[in-house]
């Protein structure tokens, strides 16, 4: 990651949040290493004769085990339900045994209603009223989320020592890329809780467009190609392709962007630089405004979730996430008709296909008192058989660790699987933003993109667009 923000720009205070005080507080000190114990009061010397009944020293009585005081771990997570509902669903349930492990640690989840534009301001709340919990849930948005680490709000504090005193090697866990957006200034300050490739894979009807006399497009497919299929595809009841769960935000846009030859920032954080990449992008914006144009894909006033037109067979193809991925097949579709997946299409044939690493974290606060004990329960819902036991059950998100990738469950419940994993090893980290805007540089996308979709920008004026007002953002003081 880039080098820490000069002295004199991290003590500007941010726009975004100029109300609010955020609390630096310090971690609890260490607590030094107990001494070894004294040679036991009943250890005799050697005698030098064989001890009588009576001269032979009492049995040693064990000590009594020690026990752990009772801890709450408070939780903070966006949304009443969702990772909240999973989290209490897992516990619970004792899943990989954490909770007989652990009889003294009760994790309370806090949810918070609501997006980022909800969640975030409420955290700084509880940071400038000193109610801070033990934990936060936070989502990475061209590494926004440093932000709350050294970098500038001290929100939450590294973990390396933690997960050095408790044996936890990060390294042999998870994914490299992982840690390293996670990393300010060679500290971690996240646990992976969420990693996939963001919409990796399109979900076809098969059964559908087999009746109709058509095919599945080959798996080396491109756009043109899945503009022409679209094309035959299309019926007066049914859209043949959406962009679905793609969105028009860039944590679903990305690899899309990259894969048509585009780069957003440069390596260091300050320039948007879409316009390098103009004539790809106009094309790019062109395929997708033609297929909304020439009604193959839903209008963008459409209210209808994409995933509810697919299962209800009004929409023969639609991008999604890993989480659609189980969803979709377990829960929503089921058996009413066979589902062909594909990965994302390419734009020449023999192009290397790109992937985008989308991620939520949590973070051990620095106003817990209980860090040790908060760490623990976050390896536990950033572990192995939390994921597994959440996404087999479809209702979760695989995690960037390398051994829930590879577990043969996933590809015994899922077959197609292999694509996601596919994705996976070529995902790319996101770009970082040096000013930590992240949340409003998506948000700034996505409302010049509307505009492309609702046909009142041309493709050359949206990249033109994109470029001035992405700068703009980029251009501000740190959030």
């Amino acid at each position: 990651m880039p080098a820490k923000l000069s002295r004199r720009a991290f003590l500007r205070v941010s726009i975004a949040f100029a109300t609010l005080t955020p609390i630096a507080a310090c971690a609890p000190a260490a607590v030094p290493p107990t001494a070894a114990p004294a040679t036991p009061p009943w250890t005799k010397p050697e005698p030098t004769s064989p001890p009588t009944e009576a001269t032979k020293a009492p049995a040693p009585t064990a000590a009594p085990a020690a026990v752990a005081k009772p801890v709450e771990i408070r939780v903070h997570v966006f949304g009443a339900g969702s990772f909240g509902e999973l989290m209490k669903d897992a516990y619970q349930a004792d899943v990989d045994g954490w909770k007989s492990k652990h009889p003294n640690i009760t994790p309370k989840i806090e949810g918070i209603d609501g997006w980022t534009d909800v969640y975030f301001p409420k955290i700084f709340a509880l940071v400038s009223a000193g109610q801070l919990g033990d934990a936060v849930w936070q989502v990475p948005r061209m590494g926004s989320h440093l932000a709350w680490g050294a970098a500038r709000f001290n929100i939450v504090r590294p973990l390396d020592e933690i997960a050095k005193a408790m044996n936890f090697d990060l390294k042999a866990q998870y994914f490299p890329k992982v840690l390293e957006t996670s990393t300010w200034d060679g500290k971690l300050y996240y646990l992976n809780y969420c990693g996939e490739p963001a919409v990796p894979v399109i979900a076809f009807n098969k059964t559908k467009i087999e009746k109709m006399g058509l095919q599945v497009p080959a798996a080396d497919y491109t756009y043109d190609e899945l503009a022409d299929w679209a094309s035959k595809a299309t019926t007066p009841d049914a859209f043949a392709y959406s962009k679905g769960h793609h969105g028009a935000g860039l944590p679903g846009e990305s690899h899309v962007l990259r894969q048509w030859g585009a780069e957003f920032l440069n390596k260091e954080g300050k320039k948007v630089t879409l316009a390098d990449s103009k004539p790809q992008l106009v094309e790019f914006f062109r395929w997708r405004q033609n297929l909304i144009t020439q009604k193959l894909s839903p209008p963008p006033e459409a209210t209808a979730d994409p995933i509810d037109t697919f299962s209800a067979e009004k929409l023969l193809s639609l991008p999604v996430w890993p989480y659609w991925f189980a969803a979709v097949q377990a829960i929503r579709v089921k058996d009413k008709f066979e589902i062909a997946w594909r990965p994302l299409p390419v734009v020449k044939k023999g192009d290397k296909r790109r992937s985008q690493l989308n991620q939520h974290v949590f973070g051990v606060t620095t106003a817990s008192k209980n860090p040790q004990e908060a760490f623990d329960y976050l390896t536990f819902v950033c572990g192995k058989e939390y994921s597994l036991y959440g996404y087999l059950k479809a209702n979760g998100q695989p995690n960037g660790r390398m051994d829930v990738w590879e577990d043969p469950r996933i590809d015994q419940k899922y077959p197609d699987f292999k694509l996601l994993r596919e994705a996976m090893l070529a995902s790319e980290i996101d770009w970082f933003l040096a000013n930590f805007r992240g949340p409003e540089m998506d948000d700034t996308y996505k409302n010049v993109y509307a505009q492309l979709e609702l046909n009142k920008l041309t493709p050359e004026q949206t990249v033109d667009q994109l470029q001035e007002q992405c700068q703009a953002v980029a251009s501000k003081e740190p959030a």
